[in-house]
């Protein structure tokens, strides 16, 4: 009996161990996904002249799920910028339309 109990012991744990590792390398490769997402530029056609008062529609995907708005905002020439005070695109934000804040008036 104490052999059937070590050899049934052993079995699971060498199974358990096989779970966690799959699990250990399923989420590493989950996390480093989600890392390589939050490096990408949005992809925004034809964007503004650089520096120039945008009106953007921008959304993220929150914990409550899409969210949206629209705020003032600038190109560099090589990514969004929010202005002074703004927090915006620190947190995976992205300008899906824009129009020139002169267009506007």
């Amino acid at each position: 009996m104490e052999k059937f109990i070590k050899e049934k012991t052993k079995m699971l744990d060498d199974k358990y161990c096989n779970l966690f590792t799959t699990y250990k390398g399923l989420r590493q490769d989950i996390v480093q996904l989600i890392k390589d997402s939050s490096q990408l530029e949005p992809q925004v056609i034809n964007t503004p002249e650089r520096f120039a008062p945008t009106l953007a529609e921008i959304t993220k995907q929150g914990e409550l799920g899409k969210q949206g708005w629209w705020e003032v905002v600038y190109h560099d020439g090589a990514k969004w910028q929010s202005f002074a005070g703004s927090d915006t695109f620190d947190d995976g934000e992205k300008v899906v339309k824009w129009k020139l804040c002169r267009e506007c008036l």
